[in-house]
């Protein structure tokens, strides 16, 4: 069975992929969805691919491409689906997300200035695996705001790559099942188990602390002050990728012929 490693950022949109697959691959191997709630590791494949997920080191030391095995081994060829999303969102949920998931009690400004986990080593993160995207045809980029704005397009492109068809009735079928309501419908019931998707002893009632907190494109507009968002600029204008990738100039999947990598 091939691997094809799974990158991105914390708080990219990993797990909204992660479980839209798992549900694909329960279906095909006749399993029902609640199966994949309660242990979606063991779904972890697609068809002929076992995947592995990874934020490549990132919560565990001050990230640097020279110490990332990931990518690596993506450069002597291995497949990869990077996952991307705007960095001042992703600032905004990861804050969210250690101070109501995990207990952290910094601030927001003290998050964004974080060498560890902060913005600039977002921005480097995503800079380093962007230009990886852009030289090697083994990395698909897949953007949360795509995922956001087509599902079901977005869905059928990635699997398209992997040589995988998506019929239409799956397609509605996996949006529905996958839509931000249900999702955190069933985290609020505590239908999800498992450290991926389940409930980390947080207030059910408080949906700050969930996983499926608020799945928006933009909050970032108005989560951050004006001097906040300056300082973001002028650490992003260091990163010419990232600036490129909100701006609109990402690659075209459907046109670059080297996005069928897997699909030959």
């Amino acid at each position: 069975m091939q691997r094809i490693y799974i990158v991105s950022y914390p708080k990219s949109g990993r797990t909204w992929l992660r479980y839209s697959l798992a549900v694909l691959e329960a279906w095909r191997t006749g399993r029902p969805t609640e199966a994949v709630r309660e242990k979606i590791k063991q779904y972890d494949r697609i068809g002929e691919y076992e995947l592995e997920y990874s934020h490549d080191k990132v919560e565990k030391l001050p990230w640097q491409s020279w110490e990332s095995d990931k990518a690596d081994r993506v450069q002597r060829g291995y497949p990869c689906i990077l996952v991307t999303r705007d960095p001042r969102d992703i600032m905004v949920s990861f804050y969210y997300h250690i101070t109501y998931r995990r207990g952290s009690h910094t601030t927001m400004h003290g998050f964004l200035t974080d060498q560890l986990r902060g913005f600039e080593a977002c921005c480097n993160f995503m800079e380093h695996w962007l230009r990886l995207a852009d030289n090697l045809p083994n990395v698909y980029d897949v953007q949360y705001e795509d995922m956001h704005q087509d599902y079901r397009a977005t869905m059928s492109r990635l699997l398209a790559w992997m040589g995988i068809q998506l019929s239409e009735y799956e397609a509605k079928k996996l949006q529905d099942v996958t839509s931000f309501d249900e999702m955190q419908k069933r985290e609020m019931c505590g239908d999800f188990s498992g450290r991926c998707l389940g409930m980390l002893g947080q207030n059910r009632y408080d949906t700050r602390s969930y996983k499926c907190r608020r799945g928006m494109v933009g909050e970032w507009q108005w989560r951050f002050d004006r001097l906040e968002l300056e300082w973001m600029a002028n650490i992003m204008a260091k990163y010419p990728r990232v600036v490129a990738r909100q701006k609109g100039t990402e690659r075209d999947h459907a046109k670059n012929p080297r996005y069928q990598y897997l699909a030959k």
